[in-house]
């Protein structure tokens, strides 16, 4: 998430509301690894955080912090994330 934030961070819209995201899912997930946020661990902060497009769009920053690992080389395989039920549907796809 750090080389996430520090990469991405500063060419985003606001960086700070970034950083407010990224702690809130930091806060949530802890030190786990990548194999232990399955789609139960996504509900669950879903459910955790009172909102679902909000939890939606923090779930959005983990896949993209995910995916821009992936694409740098530090891990194999990106980690599917679960969004919420709400997010799948106002999704258009």
């Amino acid at each position: 998430m750090n080389i996430y934030a520090t990469d991405v961070g500063p060419s985003v819209k606001s960086p700070k509301e970034l950083a407010q995201r990224l702690e809130a899912i930091l806060d949530f997930f802890g030190e786990q690894r990548l194999a232990e946020v399955p789609a139960q661990s996504c509900r669950a902060y879903a459910a955790s955080r009172g909102s679902d497009s909000m939890a939606r769009r923090e779930l959005e920053d983990l896949r993209a912090a995910i995916n821009h690992a992936h694409a740098e080389g530090m891990i194999l395989a990106p980690v599917r994330v679960t969004l919420s039920a709400a997010a799948r549907r106002g999704s258009g796809g």
